[in-house]
């Protein structure tokens, strides 16, 4: 039964508080913008990707809503700031003992499914940038047998297991968060670059936002993605400049070997026009 005394004060910990664990909240949401990762192996991707972008934040939002309503109205914030399987201890509160073993199977079983998404997008995303000369050509090889990435997949795989064994659960989502962090701090830049910058790709987008709107957006963007950032870079301040210096490399030799074969950068981005139009 929900006990509506839970939700007062809203904020126990006040506003500083939430600031502190909206970090942790970018696990939930963040993720549907690396399905265009994956555009080349989508039907029709022009249309059926941002309908799932769409779609999937809206559920997403939705669904978890309701599951922090229902949490939060069930057991104290106190209580679930020390549980170490939320959900199951909610579920236990008005299921059958084996209740709460199902909850706690069913969100073991969807963390497990994502594992697959969260090892094939960067190894996309490897294989692109190096198709596009912006990274060594080893890492856009290509499996004779399977036809899949299989470098970059296993590059991203010992990278995934590598920080499994080696390091803490906290020390593993401020290591995700900091990435996603710093990519979307660059998303906020580029937005507000984008017309002036690349005035064909802004002109050519179908939902066309003013330019002041999208100075409000990536600026706020920008600004919170950096917040973020000093927040929880310490943490991991090792792992991010190890980071940093494997991909600026990366990226200066796929850029010399790009220029050292004649690569036109020019007519690859011209070919991605096309594929928009």
């Amino acid at each position: 039964k929900i006990n509506y005394s839970n939700y007062d004060p809203l904020l126990p910990k006040g506003f500083d508080g939430l600031l502190a664990a909206m970090p942790m909240l970018f696990f939930s949401y963040a993720g549907f913008e690396t399905l265009a990762q994956v555009s080349g192996e989508t039907k029709d991707p022009t249309r059926t990707l941002p309908m799932i972008f769409i779609k999937g934040v809206l559920a997403s939002v939705f669904i978890f809503f309701i599951m922090s309503f229902v949490a939060f109205g069930v057991l104290p914030a106190e209580t679930l700031a020390t549980s170490k399987s939320a959900m199951a201890d909610v579920a236990a509160q008005y299921l059958p003992p084996w209740g709460s073993s199902i909850v706690a199977i069913g969100a073991m079983s969807a963390f497990l499914t994502s594992i697959n998404g969260s090892i094939l997008v960067p190894s996309r995303m490897l294989f692109v940038f190096s198709e596009d000369k912006l990274m060594p050509n080893f890492l856009s090889a290509i499996h004779p047998k399977w036809r899949t990435p299989y470098i970059s997949l296993i590059i991203s795989a010992i990278i995934c297991t590598a920080l499994i064994w080696l390091q803490s659960s906290r020390y593993l989502m401020n290591a995700g968060l900091i990435g996603i962090f710093i990519i979307y701090c660059f998303q906020g830049i580029a937005l507000m670059a984008l017309p002036n910058v690349n005035k064909r790709l802004y002109n050519s987008a179908r939902v066309q936002l003013p330019k002041w709107l999208l100075y409000i957006i990536g600026s706020i963007s920008a600004l919170s993605m950096a917040y973020f950032i000093i927040l929880t870079i310490m943490d991991v301040l090792t792992f991010t400049i190890i980071g940093l210096v494997i991909g600026t490399t990366l990226y200066i030799l796929g850029r010399r070997q790009g220029k050292k074969e004649g690569f036109d950068y020019d007519a690859r981005m011209e070919q991605d026009y096309h594929l928009l139009d």
